[in-house]
């Protein structure tokens, strides 16, 4: 990471995720967006910030890439990083 992006202040704001058919828990729900947070912090501070993101840059709607996951075995943490992962990429498109 250089200097520049090291002094860089980002401020995101992720006004909805949609997760269609899943219910979590208001617990669930809790990590889950604790891990989307820090998830999406550490890809840009180890992968840098993608070209598409420009000062005062806004996007309506990010089109990202489906994940699956199965309502048995929800895992809010993991999921979280899923759902960080998959904006970034749809960022650095």
């Amino acid at each position: 990471m250089n200097n520049e992006q090291q002094n860089t202040v980002m401020n995101f704001d992720i006004g909805r995720v949609v997760l269609d058919g899943l219910d979590l828990t208001p617990r669930q729900q809790r990590q889950l967006s604790r891990s989307l947070q820090n998830s999406l912090r550490h890809r840009f501070e180890t992968d840098g910030i993608p070209n598409s993101v420009s000062s005062n840059s806004s996007v309506a709607a990010l089109p990202v890439k489906g994940i699956q996951i199965s309502n048995e075995a929800i895992q809010p943490a993991a999921l979280g990083k899923q759902i960080a992962n998959s904006i970034y990429d749809g960022l650095s498109k």
